[in-house]
């Protein structure tokens, strides 16, 4: 700024125009810098940089009656000042990550249900002479490959065994994997048993579908493609 004319008097009408305007408005040119002490690193090199940035009015001007409506008000209200916006935005943050948790805690409890209806393959088993087939009793959907043991057997009367615990409505396809050692499944009519359309004899690429009925305790048969 430009200091006062040599030997002028020391008037306020001159003061004022060479310096600031005491007594009125005033625009100030320039940067000012402020400091707590010389050499202080964290001082402000343009306070009315630091004032639209700590005031949010980056983007509008001073007074601007729009600078707190926002482009849609779903958490957030027109009006709202930072700190308010700041926590409702913080809120939904955290119950956004709280439901995710939770379904992720869903879906870990479920993983087993959620195995359990998915189709499942096992390797060949050899059948010994009135032998068992092994069976899970939760697995909804099952193929399940058989020969018969060094030579042609029939299974047990009851093919699968024990079968208090198998869930209602699980399916087991038996496949025959030896056009020599086949396995035959009868049909009988006892608990645990089969009912079936005939007498299954599985030979190599031959298959039946057998179905629980948890209610009748029978292996029911659905199809066979021989």
């Amino acid at each position: 700024m430009a200091g006062l004319p040599t030997n002028a008097p020391a008037k306020t009408d001159l003061i004022n125009s060479t310096f600031v305007f005491k007594q009125g408005d005033d625009t100030k040119t320039g940067k000012l810098t402020l400091q707590k002490f010389v050499g202080d690193t964290e001082s402000v090199d343009d306070p009315q940089a630091f004032l639209n940035e700590i005031a949010d009015t980056q983007g509008t001007s001073e007074g601007d009656a729009t600078r707190k409506q926002y482009a849609t008000n779903n958490v957030i209200a027109d009006g709202d000042s930072q700190k308010a916006a700041i926590e409702k935005f913080d809120v939904q943050v955290q119950t956004n990550i709280n439901n995710i948790t939770t379904n992720q805690t869903n879906i870990a409890a479920n993983l087993v249900l959620i195995t359990n209806n998915t189709r499942t393959t096992f390797a060949n088993e050899a059948i010994a002479a009135s032998g068992e087939i092994t069976k899970s009793d939760v697995l909804l959907d099952q193929i399940r490959r058989v020969s018969g043991d060094s030579a042609p057997q029939t299974s047990s009367t009851t093919p699968f065994g024990d079968c208090t615990n198998t869930v209602d409505g699980v399916t087991i396809t038996l496949r025959g994997t030896d056009a020599t050692n086949t396995v035959t499944i009868e049909n009988n009519d006892i608990q645990f048993g089969c009912i079936l359309n005939g007498n299954a004899e599985l030979g190599i690429y031959a298959q039946i579908v057998l179905m629980y009925d948890a209610v009748l305790e029978r292996w029911i048969e659905q199809q066979r493609n021989f």
